[in-house]
């Protein structure tokens, strides 16, 4: 139809142009980048991710399970997708004194679990709390 035509260009557009604003190579044969509409809000975001990387019927064994890496300061709506899941290792990385993420306590981490196969960090760019916006 023609409205459906019609919102799938916006669609494209509007892809390309968030894409440009964060120098995403979206296009030709160097291509590395994707930018993806994951639904309302960060629950849809972060269940998209699950389910594109297959997390929901991911059965290893215990020394094979995904760990997540999260920030200190995060939002309800990134913590429970992921513990809900509940076959990942949920880890919350420790605040500095100026509210920022402790990278010396993420390095610890990522050596504690350097054998894990999948790590993932799900950080928020800013705390909808104190205001503070990560390095």
């Amino acid at each position: 139809s023609v409205t459906g035509s019609q919102s799938t260009a916006f669609v494209q557009e509007a892809r390309q142009i968030v894409g440009e604003a964060c120098g995403a190579k979206t296009t030709g044969k160097a291509s590395q980048d994707v930018v993806l509409f994951a639904g309302n809000g960060c629950t849809s975001g972060v269940e998209l991710l699950m389910d594109c990387l297959g997390l929901k019927h991911y059965i290893l064994q215990q020394h094979s399970r995904p760990v997540i890496f999260v920030g200190p300061y995060e939002h309800h709506s990134n913590l429970l997708p992921w513990r809900e899941l509940g076959n990942v290792d949920v880890e919350t990385v420790a605040i500095r004194q100026d509210g920022n993420v402790d990278l010396k306590d993420l390095r610890r981490l990522l050596e504690q679990y350097q054998n894990r196969m999948v790590k993932i960090g799900a950080f928020s760019a800013a705390s909808n709390v104190t205001g503070v916006v990560a390095d």
